[in-house]
């Protein structure tokens, strides 16, 4: 069978830490339209790349590491961890030191990365990747790959603070296996007792001091992407949010493979997403009028985005 250009139409799934992009990645794939990347992809990706080993070999050897570990979810929520857990791309650009989202430098990395990927399938599809790091760059993406497309979901920003805390208070204060085996940066530093001791005492002692920091990260984040996202034409881009996703899972999933123009198999997506209320932790509750105050623009720009959006 040829094989197809590895930067030929990719779509990229795009939005807050912590926004539901692994959820929309999960059902997206199931659609069967592409090739994706997986938790084996990361964590085996020099191994794949060298062809060191035979590709049931090296998924025997992480099956038996998840085993080893314990490893049923990723351990800071429901998903399952297995060798085709959806994951980002990030971690390998970032495992080779070279920052966690795509720029012109690490391009040649970003290429050979969707190559090794693409081997690994019998069936030569685009690729639908994910990466929360880039949510502000898809104009520079698009320059880079002019193929490409966008799918950006978007949460309540407080949703995403206080998951993104639970989260990260999770694996800062114990480490988590599945995340050491996926970053080598995580890895360093749950080794690096000056700077992992210095964290969990600010998460202990001080931690409204961490969740204003957290606020302050996500407005940036978000910033960017209001500066960027409508320089992506229409017909390049579907922006949907977190609440529609689980409200008419099947309207949107079908709305997002219509604005590409492709037909999926016949799946009932309204299995694979349960909404269930989350409690926002006191400690971020608090902070509602500051958040309020330093995501208006994004607040109201997300809200234009579901009174427009054409899924029922």
């Amino acid at each position: 069978m040829p094989r197809i250009d590895p930067l030929a139409s990719p779509v990229f799934i795009l939005g807050m830490h912590r926004s539901g992009t692994t959820v929309l990645y999960e059902m997206l794939s199931q659609s069967e339209c592409w090739n994706t990347l997986w938790a084996w992809h990361v964590i085996s990706y020099d191994e794949i790349e060298a062809s060191q080993v035979d590709l049931a070999q090296s998924q025997t050897r992480l099956s038996e590491r998840f085993q080893e570990a314990g490893l049923e979810t990723r351990g800071v929520d429901s998903i399952r961890v297995n060798l085709e857990t959806m994951e980002e791309y990030g971690f390998i650009l970032d495992n080779h030191r070279q920052g966690a989202k795509i720029t012109r430098k690490n391009l040649p990395l970003f290429n050979r990365i969707c190559n090794t990927v693409q081997r690994t399938f019998p069936e030569q599809k685009p690729l639908l990747l994910k990466n929360p790091w880039d949510f502000g760059n898809a104009p520079l993406i698009k320059e880079l790959i002019p193929s490409a497309r966008f799918v950006y979901i978007h949460r309540p920003p407080i949703e995403a603070v206080n998951s993104m805390w639970k989260f990260l208070r999770g694996v800062l204060t114990e480490k988590n296996e599945y995340m050491a085996m996926l970053s080598t940066q995580y890895e360093r530093l749950m080794r690096t007792r000056l700077r992992i001791g210095a964290l969990r005492w600010v998460i202990q002692h001080r931690p409204s001091i961490f969740v204003k920091g957290l606020i302050r990260w996500f407005g940036k984040s978000c910033d960017l992407y209001l500066k960027t996202a409508d320089k992506i034409g229409p017909q390049d881009r579907i922006e949907i949010t977190y609440d529609q996703l689980c409200a008419a899972p099947d309207a949107t999933i079908n709305s997002i493979l219509d604005q590409f123009g492709l037909k999926g198999a016949d799946i009932d997506y309204a299995s694979m997403i349960d909404r269930r209320p989350g409690r926002i932790e006191d400690l971020v509750a608090a902070q509602q009028q500051f958040i309020d105050g330093r995501f208006a623009a994004y607040i109201d720009h997300t809200s234009k985005i579901s009174s427009v959006a054409n899924v029922s």
